[in-house]
């Protein structure tokens, strides 16, 4: 049988997923020999560009968590109708690509599935290392309370030294909300602050596809430790801060692991254990005196304590990112629910929606709301879906940080043999999204004496969020490309206020130095002094002047008095008993003006009293 090359091509690559070409070089098959030095000289340049186009497209090789190939694994572009070959020991693979933006799907028996992106650029060869995650818990169901609590203590007890397990509080059942950081514990002591993220699930209560989301997301961030670079790195540099359910109370006795699907997400179903919707339980302005309920009040603590740069809350009920506001707060003649960091926000939104295969077309297609349209996937939640007390507009209005409400399915609890799927669709969008806390600034606030100064305040002109430093001086705050003015305030410190440059580069720590604030009332400290100093120098010249005008009155009014001998015949005490010797004045009139009695007994020859002239003594009349 002769075998032509179009059926050698063909052979070599559906039996063998090998790419063939065939060139031919010359017209005649028998050239003369005086014409192979020129033929060779034509065909030497496309031979060398043909060799550099060999080595353009993507390597690489599957493995376990252990760093066992994986044989059984199927590696496939996505939109190629052939999977790309693996080699027999080591499972590598090796694909020529034209240079664009490429998909690889990789699968495995008993592994979780992993889409790479892959971008290939001119002459050039892209070294990939594909590690699939073992598929535990992806096909058991759903999870009881009970078993999610043993899950996250088995999981720190196993990874000790990059979790933290410990509770954020009670719920109305006392049931514990519980938090599973993760990040590397004994971190270098030379760096003074950490990013922190927050990844919140089943706020509502009715959505637990949420916290089986989360769960498949500790689980691929603690095995992959030390096995993939960028997971590595994120421990490494972040607090990574997990509630897998913020509401326990409302399916804790219903849900099992063969959970019924179920896409009824409406409000009435959102509660908690007292029936009160906790995405509109929290603080506003009109009421402030609000009491929060148990499960809020820990979620307000939680923002509190580790004051994270990103919080993300995983939602259902459509396929789409919420931003904030949620109530009408904007300017009224725009759009009364956009935020003044409207930029930051999109930009945040957009880097999920981007590594999600389908939420960027904006069209859900949910049975309940088939007609809901968001455009590029995103959307201010109060144009969506309007209410007061959530969530997303405290965080933005009362902490430091910027909220992300991420809707990942229609159903709050679709049919567990969909979970695997739902994992796969988010998972690269969950990771890329903790890239996006370097997105902005960060830097340390420190005095003139090069101490940290805690929680300072960092605002930016035009915003009205501020963000709070952790109490080791470090800060951050997301931003926009572009320049910024940034102000740094500190209660005894004087504000210090700079033009930054924001690039989509990681960037030097910009740092802030404050000056006390010496001023007393708006004034320098002398020159307050100076005025207080002159101020009780008049007081005191002031006090004398009165003084001495009183005691210069006072002597004047003595003056007036002279002292006059009784009577000789009033020789005994007993004598002037009747006599009133100030009765009568000398004018006629009965007032008496300042009289003055000696009775002292001082045993002189005789008494004296102290009269006015105006008035004389007169003797009692003879009986």
């Amino acid at each position: 049988m002769k075998i032509t090359d179009s059926k050698l091509m063909t052979l070599a690559y559906q039996q063998y997923g090998i790419p063939m070409v065939t060139a031919h070089v010359s017209c005649c098959k028998y050239t003369p020999a005086s014409d192979l030095g020129s033929l060779w000289r034509e065909n030497l340049n496309s031979f060398i560009e043909f060799l550099a186009a060999v080595q353009q497209g993507v390597r690489g090789c599957v493995e376990d968590m252990n760093g066992e190939p994986l044989r059984d694994a199927v590696v496939q572009i996505k939109d190629f109708d052939k999977p790309l070959r693996l080699t027999k020991n080591a499972a590598c693979f090796k694909a020529l690509l034209p240079p664009g933006d490429y998909k690889l799907e990789v699968s495995c028996p008993n592994h979780a599935p992993k889409i790479l992106p892959v971008r290939i650029l001119k002459n050039q060869l892209n070294d990939v290392k594909v590690i699939l995650d073992q598929a535990t818990g992806q096909n058991e169901g759903y999870h009881t309370y009970t078993q999610i609590q043993k899950h996250l203590w088995h999981l720190n007890s196993d990874y000790p030294s990059i979790s933290r397990l410990y509770s954020i509080g009670k719920s109305v059942y006392n049931r514990n909300i519980s938090v599973l950081e993760l990040g590397l514990q004994k971190r270098d002591s030379t760096i003074t602050g950490y990013p922190a993220v927050v990844y919140v699930g089943n706020l509502y209560g009715n959505e637990p596809v949420t916290t089986e989301m989360l769960l498949n997301l500790i689980h691929h961030l603690l095995s992959s430790y030390n096995n993939d670079d960028r997971i590595t790195n994120f421990l490494k540099t972040l607090s990574v801060h997990i509630v897998l359910d913020a509401n326990p109370d409302h399916l804790a006795s219903s849900r099992q692991q063969n959970l019924p699907e179920d896409c009824n997400t409406t409000s009435s179903s959102a509660v908690n254990g007292n029936g009160v919707n906790l995405d509109t339980d929290f603080p506003t302005e009109a009421k402030k005196e609000h009491l929060p309920q148990p499960e809020t009040q820990a979620l307000m603590d939680l923002l509190e304590q580790t004051a994270p740069v990103l919080t993300v809350a995983l939602r259902a009920g459509s396929l789409h990112v919420d931003i904030p506001y949620a109530s009408g707060r904007g300017p009224k003649e725009g759009n009364e629910y956009v935020t003044s960091d409207e930029e930051i926000y999109r930009t945040l939104a957009k880097e999920y929606v981007s590594h999600h295969p389908t939420m960027g077309d904006g069209h859900p297609n949910c049975s309940s709301h088939s007609r809901d349209v968001f455009e590029n996937g995103v959307i201010n939640a109060g144009s969506w879906k309007e209410r007061n007390g959530s969530m997303i507009d405290y965080s933005y209005m009362n902490t430091s940080t910027f909220q992300l409400d991420v809707f990942v399915d229609c159903c709050g609890s679709p049919d567990k043999s969909h979970l695997p799927e739902l994992w796969n669709e988010h998972k690269e969008s969950l990771l890329a999204i903790m890239d996006a806390v370097t997105k902005g600034i960060t830097g340390y606030v420190i005095d003139d004496k090069n101490q940290p100064i805690p929680k300072a305040d960092v605002s930016v002109e035009g915003s009205t969020h501020v963000a709070k430093g952790s109490p080791t001086g470090a800060y951050w705050r997301l931003l926009p490309l572009g320049d910024h003015t940034v102000t740094v305030s500190a209660s005894g410190y004087l504000p210090a206020t700079k033009l930054v440059h924001v690039t989509d580069k990681h960037s030097a720590p910009i740092m802030f130095r404050l000056t006390r604030d010496e001023t007393v009332m708006g004034l320098p400290r002398m020159v307050f002094i100076m005025l207080a100093g002159c101020v009780c120098m008049a007081l005191l010249v002031l006090g004398i002047c009165c003084y001495t005008t009183c005691q210069k009155r006072a002597n004047r009014d003595r003056r007036d008095y002279y002292f006059s001998p009784l009577p000789q015949k009033l020789l005994f005490e007993g004598d002037y008993k009747d006599v009133d010797p100030f009765q009568t004045s000398l004018t006629g009139s009965s007032t008496l003006t300042r009289p003055y009695y000696d009775d002292e007994d001082s045993g002189s020859e005789e008494d004296i009293i102290l009269i006015h002239p105006s008035h004389q003594v007169r003797e009692p009349a003879s009986t």
